[in-house]
């Protein structure tokens, strides 16, 4: 796993990403040369640990893990998203679609869980990256941000070539500061419903 630190390793093709939410879809083209895939991931700059100050509260450290986080720390943090109301996943239900991720970049502060995201991958074609989650009380900290830059850097590092995410329609600008673009209206995504 020495490969899995923080380092780039390289940087292949990334897309122009784009969303699927509430009718949205976000897909993946390909961006042709290393600068560009740079700039898209603001990670000129080589990450050397996982631990990072946080901005704006310079006492406390936030510690990035690429582990996955315990169960029960990652469902009350799960649970702060008010998003079970809909999915009404079991704690069980949850730990099985945690565990089948691909890939996960969880973030503490003080030993609590704050923040998390995952991927879903075939690990050459396809990732997908869910469950960005960060607590309210550490929101618009950069923490959402690093953790995205993280789960970018997995990807490209690893040649994916398709690689897309879920967005609420409040959430685009964020997603579009790392490349992400809404797909075209001709182009929409679809959803099964059962």
């Amino acid at each position: 796993m020495a490969s899995d630190t923080w380092e780039f390793q390289k940087i292949c093709r990334i897309g122009k990403i784009k969303t699927h939410y509430n009718n949205l879809y976000i897909a993946c083209a390909f961006c042709e040369n290393k600068r560009n895939i740079q700039e898209k991931l603001q990670a000129s700059r080589k990450i050397k640990t996982g631990i990072k100050r946080m901005p704006n509260e310079l006492s406390k450290i936030v510690e990035y893990k690429i582990t996955k986080p315990p169960i029960d720390r990652y469902w009350t943090l799960f649970d702060s998203t008010g998003w079970n109301d809909v999915c009404k996943f079991t704690i069980e239900e949850l730990n099985i679609a945690l565990e089948n991720s691909w890939y996960s970049v969880s973030a503490y502060s003080e030993g609590i869980l704050i923040g998390s995201g995952r991927i879903i991958s075939d690990g050459i074609h396809h990732a997908l990256i869910v469950d960005l989650i960060i607590s309210p009380n550490y929101q618009g900290k950069g923490i959402g941000s690093e953790i995205l830059k993280r789960l970018l850097e997995k990807c490209t590092g690893n040649n994916i070539r398709d690689i897309q995410l879920f967005s609420a329609k409040e959430k685009f600008k964020f997603y579009e500061k790392f490349g992400f673009e809404k797909r075209a209206e001709n182009a929409p995504g679809m959803e099964y419903r059962y």
